[in-house]
């Protein structure tokens, strides 16, 4: 053999090797932090509760119900809070078979949520979402897979924006990078320390005792709530948000598709930057009601 080729081979053979140990690196700190279990390791019963908040979702509220009983493995419990409805959505998500169908003293997400966390009975975790959100059919898995991270504090997933006319991929997008972007942008110190944030519709989870060790969401704030809680769960106990990239979950586009992707961008920036830059819950109120020209709310 040539002495170039002979380097040649080398340069090749040693290459290969450094990527292959790199990958086998990578992959065994990645299980050491998710500690990913098998398929088949049985999972305790109670140890995801599902908060679904609803206010006038009756096209909507059963679907959520019973995707949420397809789950494998199954949640501990499906609680629907709903925020005060004047149409079925009560009758309907019992019709479907949630475990409890509670009202909140008022409308208002924050609200909603805490009412649902409140009423949970698993002592472990719960994950919250939307009545227009359908999450992955291996969520408990998932989550659990996540939380047996001690370091884990919330997690959530990448969602799929999506209409009948199909994906709206722009605004898909913007919600996937926004979840470490903002952090970056505006708390960039934090950011470097781990911070990221969630929002509502990438069915956030966490164990119940962090969650009311921080006293909940915040009931002042009409929209960010999401991002708030991340927040001050990071500041209180440190460690990761994860964000589980694996697979998608899945929310309703309905109301961007009315305002169109763009207008939408305006919006989620206008609020977000808002809340960020510390804007009082009273001006972020006022500016909530006259950009969300919806009834989704």
């Amino acid at each position: 053999m040539e002495r170039s080729d002979w380097l040649s081979s080398l340069v090749v053979g040693g290459g290969a090797t450094v990527a292959a140990a790199s990958c086998w690196l990578l992959w065994n700190q990645y299980r050491r932090r998710c500690q990913w279990v098998s398929e088949d390791r049985k999972i305790d019963s109670n140890f995801l509760s599902a908060v679904v908040i609803a206010l006038n979702e009756e096209n909507t509220i059963g679907e959520c119900v019973e995707h949420l009983h397809s789950l494998d493995p199954p949640l501990h419990e499906i609680i629907v809070c709903d925020g005060g409805s004047t149409d079925a959505t009560v009758s309907i998500a019992k019709k479907h078979g949630a475990t409890r169908v509670i009202t909140s003293a008022r409308k208002g997400r924050a609200v909603q949520l805490n009412t649902g966390a409140g009423a949970c009975t698993s002592k472990n975790a719960v994950m919250f979402l939307h009545a227009d959100s359908r999450p992955h059919r291996r969520s408990v898995l998932h989550a659990y897979n996540v939380l047996q991270d001690p370091r884990a504090i919330v997690g959530g997933w990448k969602t799929k924006i999506s209409t009948e006319k199909g994906v709206l991929w722009w605004t898909t997008f913007h919600e996937y990078v926004a979840s470490w972007l903002y952090p970056l942008l505006l708390r960039p110190l934090d950011y470097m320390r781990g911070l990221r944030c969630l929002f509502g519709d990438q069915n956030m989870f966490c164990r119940l005792e962090q969650f009311h060790g921080v006293g909940g969401f915040d009931e002042s704030l009409v929209i960010m709530e999401d991002v708030d809680l991340c927040w001050r769960m990071w500041r209180a106990y440190g460690g990761r948000i994860v964000r589980i990239g694996s697979v998608w979950n899945e929310t309703s586009g309905r109301r961007i598709a009315a305002w169109g992707q763009l207008r939408t961008l305006y919006i989620h920036v206008r609020i977000g930057f808002g809340w960020w830059w510390g804007m009082d819950p009273e001006d972020l109120y006022q500016l909530y009601h006259r950009l969300y020209t919806d009834d989704y709310r």
